[in-house]
Parts: structure tokens; C-alpha cells; sequence
């Protein structure tokens, strides 16, 4: 949550009142939220993060799942340990907070899981980012089914190429024909601000001159 679309939903929560606690492994520059540092691939820093967040509310309103990272090549030039850090960051540290988490969330709660549009299409040199983001949507529409009946929804959210600084680490230039992290973030505020009987399984965003 410290920069992109983490840090603008961050913004717009607070400005809607909410109480954000949120974890990453740098400080967001913004007032007003309860702030853990945390590396959600490192489990016991993530247990350390329940624990805090425990202490603080009896109940959780609307989880975020927001990581992702990736290394852009040929799956033959990877590293294993690249590979954990891809899985890790993106899928398996993220349900991790989420289980530990889950006895917080009541009738009524949200959990907002950020996939990609690589969890429904495939992109040569991208194939573990593809992997983590394929795996993350099987887990959320089962997670899904598995919360119903408690009141509990569950939506997944896949944005196209999203102009944040995720591209800029990987090399990448600004396009475009890219959203903005703020546009994402009105997407997803507008999925909190439904009733609690409407279930949004999965939203595909694109910019309009990008259409797949």
C-alpha cells in the first residue's frame, strides 16, 4: 500500500471515514492510518501483522489484497529463487494474511483480492506472473463459494496495464493507453460502496484503446 493503486484506495478510505491499517515493507506517505512494516513473504512477519491488527479492532469491514511483483524473461532464465519471490509476494503470502485474518471478517465484510489481466490471458516472458495471477483467481472464486453462505463476499479485480511504479521497476515506459492507479482505485471503491447482498465475482479493466 505504499504507492499505486494500494496507496490511492488508502487515500480514498480515509477520506471516507474508515479506519486503514495496512501492511507493507515501506512507510505509505500518508496520514491517518495504523502502519505495520511487513514483507508478506515472510510468514512470521505476516503473523506479527494479524496480531497487531487484532489488537486494534474486534472486526474487519473490507479486506485489501494488493502485491504483485514479477521479473520480466524467458522462464528458462529464471532463477528458483526468483520464482519463490514471484509466488510468495503475489499469490501464497497474500492467502496466508488473508487465513489469518478470516475470524475478523463478519456478515456484511468484502475481500478484495487485485489479480491482473494475466490471470485470464497468458504473455511469453511473463509465464510465473502469469502463474502467481492464474492461481490467485482459482483461490479467490473458491474462496468465494466457501464464504457465502457466512454473508461473506469475495471480488476479484483485474486490471489491464496499470501505470504504476511496478512498471517502472521492471523497465518499462509510460503508454498511453494505460490506467491509472487512480482509476482502479474509483473501481474498487464503487465494489466497497455496493449493498452487502451484491456479489461481484471478477471485474476485467481495461483502458478503452486497449482492449484484449
Amino acid at each position: 500500500m505504499s504507492s499505486g493503486i494500494g496507496l490511492e484506495v488508502a487515500r480514498r478510505l480515509i477520506a471516507d471515514r474508515y479506519l486503514v491499517i495496512g501492511c507493507s515493507r515501506n512507510r505509505p506517505p500518508v496520514e491517518d492510518i495504523l502502519f505495520f512494516r511487513c514483507d508478506i513473504r515472510n510468514t512470521k512477519e505476516v503473523e506479527a501483522f494479524s496480531r497487531f491488527v487484532k489488537e486494534k479492532v474486534s472486526h474487519i469491514d473490507v479486506l485489501i489484497n494488493n502485491a504483485g511483483m514479477t521479473y520480466v524473461k524467458k522462464f528458462e532464465d529464471f532463477r528458483p529463487e526468483e520464482i519463490d519471490e514471484i509466488i510468495e509476494t503475489n499469490t501464497t503470502g497474500i492467502m496466508k494474511k488473508t487465513l489469518l485474518l478470516l475470524p475478523l471478517l463478519r456478515e456484511g465484510s468484502i475481500i478484495i483480492n487485485l489479480g491482473s489481466i494475466a490471470a485470464v490471458m497468458h504473455f511469453p516472458e511473463w509465464s510465473v506472473y502469469n502463474a502467481s495471477k492464474f492461481a490467485l483467481r482459482g483461490w479467490s472464486r473458491a474462496l468465494r463459494k466457501e464464504l457465502s453462505d457466512r454473508g461473506i463476499r469475495v471480488t476479484l479485480i483485474n486490471p489491464g496495464a496499470v501505470w504504476t511504479p511496478f512498471w517502472e521497476k521492471i523497465g518499462f515506459e509510460r503508454a498511453y493507453n494505460m490506467l491509472s492507479a487512480e482509476d482502479v482505485a474509483q473501481v474498487i471503491m464503487d465494489v466497497i460502496h455496493l449493498p452487502p447482498h451484491v456479489d461481484v465475482e471478477e471485474l476485467i479493466i481495461t483502458h478503452v484503446r486497449r482492449a484484449h
